[in-house]
């Protein structure tokens, strides 16, 4: 039909749809994304069952409530024990199989870690240290021994009681300020750890699980330009072993079965990461502060009323690439926690655990209203237009 019109009355048609398809797509771009759900009153997440349908959420007092990852209803609550002095700050670690959850004690002296099994309703057992991670398995359990030479104790949570092992961290530098969290490898060959020496450097290194030999390690530079040094390091979904020194720019990328490293730059900070056993994507949390944002502290200045705004962003981050690939507002981006399958997260917001899609999804519901009111004015003006052709032609 537009083929059989004049070519000016053609050319007003398509205008006014390529104006009317310009304003959706900057209508989408700004579009904020919204969460599958929101658990309100929770602090922090212990994790997702495998399956990801579900998740722990632990409270005050030793309670944990299993929700619904889709609906947030909630599906069973079970209390730890009563005696112990619970907060609900503390760091909670539910095993990949979903049996067993880990629960640190930040009030005891020195640090310990709760075992409790989920199946059975009963503690496992109090174990000694701090930053608990498990195997993909489920079998293994890793703690940071507390004190100025940090050792790794990896328990075998097969045995009842639990066994462990002493994996030394002091082996290249007796002077260890900080020590950072222990972590396994996706398919569970190899557990790495991190720790900074007197001098600034970060060592990190990496144990083959089968013998629980050291099987690498690898020096990082002090970055002078940095005022606060602390490393981290822990295994990227695709098996390779990811090193950094919080707050800096670069993520050194290591094959465990080599040893040969290369450093990606990243688009953000190195602050907050998290990274899932699979999916694409490494979540890093900053703060951020946009034009907007200034916008309402002014308006907030002037004595106006406006909504509170998050000034942390988590950015959604391809580890191998370094390139960003979303964002998602957050209120604490230092509580996020993965799926397994990296397809759901979960951040902290101001009203409780919000669990987002990976990647995150945008209202269809606002954009469709939305983009049939912005179809009047360029029709509007199109046909007025066609009308004062008609008129002069005639």
């Amino acid at each position: 039909m537009i083929r059989l019109l004049p070519r000016t009355l053609r050319g007003t048609w398509l205008l006014a749809g390529v104006l009317w398809v310009a304003a959706c797509a900057a209508l989408w771009w700004a579009l904020p994304v919204r969460p599958r759900v929101v658990i309100p009153g929770a602090e922090r997440l212990a994790g997702f069952l495998p399956d990801g349908t579900s998740v722990l959420v632990p409270f005050l007092g030793g309670m944990v409530v299993r929700y619904d990852a889709d609906t947030g209803r909630e599906l069973a609550r079970f209390f730890l024990d009563r005696a112990q002095p619970w907060t609900s700050g503390v760091n909670a670690t539910v095993s990949p199989d979903g049996r067993l959850l880990a629960w640190e004690h930040i009030a005891s002296q020195p640090d310990s870690v709760l075992v409790w099994d989920i199946t059975a309703d009963r503690p496992l057992g109090d174990v000694p240290g701090s930053q608990a991670a498990f195997s993909p398995d489920g079998r293994h359990l890793v703690t940071t021994e507390v004190g100025k030479l940090r050792h790794l104790r990896v328990w075998d949570m097969s045995q009842n009681p639990p066994t462990y092992r002493m994996l030394p961290q002091s082996e290249v530098d007796t002077t260890v300020e900080t020590a950072g969290a222990a972590g396994f490898s996706p398919d569970g060959r190899f557990l790495c750890a991190a720790k900074l020496t007197a001098d600034g450097r970060a060592v990190i290194s990496w144990w083959r699980t089968a013998t629980w030999e050291l099987a690498g390690r690898h020096v990082l530079d002090k970055p002078v330009e940095l005022w606060s040094i602390t490393c981290q390091a822990r295994f990227l979904p695709g098996g390779r072993l990811g090193a950094w020194h919080d707050n800096s720019s670069e993520l050194v990328s290591i094959d465990p079965s080599h040893g040969a490293a290369t450093t990606i730059p990243w688009p953000v900070t190195l602050l907050y990461v998290d990274i899932p056993q699979g999916g694409r994507y490494v979540a890093t949390g900053a703060p951020t502060e946009s034009l907007w944002d200034k916008l309402l502290e002014r308006a907030t200045a002037f004595g106006l009323s406006v909504p509170p705004r998050s000034k942390f962003t988590v950015f959604l981050v391809d580890p191998d690439t370094g390139r960003e690939c979303g964002r998602i507002p957050a209120e604490a981006p230092l509580w996020n926690a993965w799926s397994r399958d990296g397809r759901s997260l979960a951040t902290k917001t101001a009203s409780g655990i919000a669990l987002w899609d990976i990647p995150p999804r945008k209202p269809w519901s606002w954009f469709l209203p939305l983009a049939a009111i912005l179809a009047v004015p360029p029709l509007w003006l199109a046909r007025r237009r066609v009308r004062r052709i008609y008129v002069v032609a005639s």
